[in-house]
């Protein structure tokens, strides 16, 4: 990296001083020298954010730094439910790949009497372009928990909450094996997609709408034609070196391929597709502030919702495919179905909720509006239920919003600084009572996990 920033700035300074001279075009130049350092800093950026090291500062191991680390690890622990609230994934495979791929060669796989081995050479696949390997390095979890910075466990209580995170993706909140799911069928699915693609193309029967989304997987004519000559060659599946038993399904082999361009071509793509799918934050899918060891603690997961506006709502606009829209129907369907369990978990009754707090309620949960779902929360609670999408479908709630509520619009630390807060003062003035115990349950690891809530209600009610 050394070499090139300082090689672009000179190439910047050749070329203002030949078009704006100093002394001779003075408003150019000035822009050109702005155009010149903004777009040095942003390549300094990208540069950073994939080292992982963006907005730290010159000593990491600061307490502030290794502070806001360690309590961003402590609040996923609090507030991150786990895997039910990931069941909408399911949906996106039809969206991403229709009804007929999506729940066809799930079935597919699962009827074969080779299905394990075909699971393992999707999870291969997929593992050679770095995914759906969450139960080893936690990818997914760690970025929309906001703790995937390069740096971290600089000191024994970091390193301490570093490793109960993992353990509670892995084996409390179960993300990490979900998502090592999720991946593993989003690449079989995406594998067999694409191969079908790069067979139409050699064909020339493709139509126009999926060979653009070949080529936003960076595939074109010539590539897709050198893909199908290796999967011709080492594939297993309809057209394949191997049919097996499959009748619709195909697995690329990718590592078997003696042409590697090809094989990391077709890698990239479905790298792309699973992300995509299995909806994962990208670097550059959230601003820059979002990034820095202040804003990721104030924004603590809200990546999600910023990739899922991408990834869901505004490419099934512009795409206007029908698998689009069935599928948004699932994905609001599985959001509905999570809201049901988690009112049944609470002991609520969900057949007493209106209508327009169902259909809201299963909007927030599917993840199907992406960052606009936290807009709408904003606007809820600044309104004091007036104004949003619940209050528009005549479900807004007949009080004002609370303090924890609107001191939680800045993130999760809100939530919990308005708990202890809320813990202290009951505690102090002699006030403590059914809601003290409340924010004490709020504030405790583990708490948010739907399948423990009914040993957190006892150690509620016990602490009354």
């Amino acid at each position: 990296y050394r070499p090139s920033i300082p090689q672009i700035a000179m190439e910047w300074d050749a070329y203002i001083n030949k078009v704006a001279p100093a002394g001779t075009r003075p408003k150019l130049r000035a822009d050109l020298i702005k155009k010149k350092e903004n777009e040095i800093r942003d390549i300094e950026a990208s540069r950073d954010l994939l080292r992982g090291t963006y907005g730290l500062t010159a000593n990491p191991e600061s307490g502030m730094q290794s502070g806001i680390r360690t309590l961003k690890n402590i609040q996923n622990m609090i507030f991150l439910s786990g895997f039910l609230s990931a069941a909408p994934d399911m949906a996106r495979l039809i969206m991403q790949n229709g009804f007929k791929k999506g729940f066809g060669q799930t079935f597919e796989i699962f009827a074969n009497q080779a299905n394990r081995e075909i699971l393992k050479m999707s999870k291969k696949e997929a593992n050679i372009v770095g995914e759906a390997l969450d139960l080893a390095i936690a990818g997914r979890a760690n970025t929309i928990g906001n703790v995937d910075e390069m740096i971290y466990g600089l000191n024994s209580v970091e390193r301490a909450t570093g490793a109960a995170n993992s353990f509670y993706f892995t084996f409390i909140n179960l993300m990490n094996v979900w998502n090592t799911g999720m991946k593993t069928a989003s690449s079989y699915i995406g594998s067999t997609k694409i191969l079908e693609w790069s067979e139409q193309v050699v064909r020339g029967t493709i139509s126009q709408k999926n060979m653009a989304k070949l080529l936003s997987g960076s595939i074109d004519k010539p590539m897709a034609k050198r893909i199908i000559e290796q999967y011709k060659k080492y594939g297993l599946g309809v057209g394949g070196a191997e049919r097996g038993d499959l009748k619709y399904s195909r697995v690329a082999r990718s590592d078997l391929w003696d042409d590697r361009e090809a094989a990391k071509a077709f890698g990239n793509a479905l790298r792309k597709d699973i992300r995509t799918t299995i909806i994962t934050p990208d670097k550059g899918d959230v601003p820059l502030w979002m990034n820095t060891p202040i804003g990721s603690l104030l924004s603590q997961f809200k990546k999600f919702g910023m990739a899922a506006t991408q990834s869901v709502m505004m490419r099934g606009l512009q795409e206007r495919d029908q698998n689009f829209f069935i599928g948004l129907g699932f994905l609001i369907g599985m959001g509905a179905m999570v809201d049901a369990i988690r009112q049944k978990a609470f002991d609520r009754d969900y057949s007493k909720k209106k209508l327009g707090d169902k259909i809201a309620s299963a909007l927030d949960r599917s993840g199907a509006i992406g960052i606009f779902s936290d807009l709408n929360r904003i606007l809820e609670v600044m309104s004091d239920n007036d104004l949003g999408i619940a209050p528009a479908l005549g479900a807004g709630k007949p009080y004002d919003a609370t303090n924890r509520q609107k001191l939680g619009l800045i993130g999760p630390s809100g939530s919990l600084a308005y708990n202890l807060y809320e813990i202290l003062l009951d505690t102090g003035s002699g006030n403590y009572d059914y809601t003290t115990a409340r924010a004490i349950r709020r504030s405790l690891p583990l708490q948010n996990i739907w399948y423990l809530d009914g040993l957190f209600d006892k150690f509620e009610k016990g602490i009354r």
